[in-house]
């Protein structure tokens, strides 16, 4: 008769000794009743906390910039930048994928609150810094006399005025050049006037010279005294302009802008007559809109150097 040992294992009471049912694998004695029982995350994998701390790090710099006012502009992309991060990051939280509600939070609001103020400052800043900006379009002064216009030219002795008190008056088409006669040129004399309350910036205009409705190359129309860049109130100067001439030419138009911001005034000149006034009725001037005697369209411009 062989020894019996005790089961190691003895049965729970009421189950049946010598197991269960054919095939049936008894239970572990320490079998969990549910397949997880850890919370998500599973163990071992840390949070997922990058996004709230780039959102916090990235909204303290935005928040600075902004408050630098000289680097105001770059707070705005940045302030933007922490706020999605910190949004993102505070969905994760809620999942339960990270644990860093803090930093989400105070990175998405340093991120709204440095977008704002970058926003402000960088308003503030273009409206101080620019008027000092190379290439802003001025606002142009326009032509403020009856005369001057392109439906109305100006002549020889006609004050052309503008509305910044600005004043040009020509003098008629001289002949020679340079300071000395010389055929086929004319020298027109330009004389400036400040009548307004203002400086006068006389900088980066432009000038078209035609000779019987064609237009006069750069080279062959020269300014030989400029004019200043500027005139203060009640300031004067001159400005003389030489343009080669053909003996036969009728008329001499000009188009002058003083300055970038000054429109451009319209002159005429009568070669054939002395003083080189406008053509009167029944000269052979041609009629329609316009600056009689050029064509308005399809021309290239020939700038010179401005007064």
């Amino acid at each position: 008769m062989s020894e019996q040992f005790p089961h190691p294992h003895p049965p729970a009471p009421g189950a049946p000794r010598g197991g269960g049912p054919a095939g049936a694998v008894p239970a572990h004695p320490h079998a969990h009743p549910y397949p997880h029982p850890y919370p998500y995350p599973w163990p071992g994998r840390p949070p997922r906390n990058g996004l709230g701390t780039a959102a916090l790090v990235t909204g303290i710099v935005g928040l600075l910039l902004g408050a630098s006012f000289l680097l105001s502009p770059l707070g705005v992309p940045l302030g933007a930048a922490a706020a999605v991060l910190g949004a993102v990051a505070l969905r994760r939280v809620r999942a339960g994928t990270a644990t860093n509600r803090g930093q989400a939070l105070a990175g998405m609001w340093t991120g709204v609150a440095g977008a704002v103020l970058s926003a402000a400052l960088s308003l503030v800043l273009a409206m101080v810094l620019g008027p000092a900006f190379p290439g802003r379009l001025p606002e142009t002064v326009e032509v403020a006399s009856a005369v001057g216009t392109p439906e109305k030219p100006a002549t020889a002795g006609d004050a052309v005025a503008y509305g910044d008190g600005l004043t040009i008056t020509a003098s008629p088409p001289l002949p020679g050049g340079a300071g000395a006669p010389e055929e086929g040129r004319r020298t027109l004399i330009l004389a400036l006037s400040n009548e307004g309350t203002g400086t006068v910036d006389l900088q980066g205009g432009g000038t078209d010279v035609y000779v019987g409705g064609v237009p006069v190359p750069a080279e062959d129309a020269v300014w030989e005294r400029e004019g200043p860049d500027e005139l203060a109130p009640g300031e004067g100067a001159a400005a003389e302009l030489s343009v080669e001439v053909a003996d036969d030419t009728l008329l001499l138009h000009l188009d002058h802008a003083p300055g970038a911001a000054h429109a451009r005034a319209f002159w005429e000149f009568d070669l054939s007559r002395p003083g080189g006034g406008a053509p009167g009725p029944g000269d052979g001037a041609p009629e329609g809109p316009g600056t009689p005697g050029r064509p308005r369209d399809g021309r290239d411009d020939q700038d010179v150097r401005a007064v």
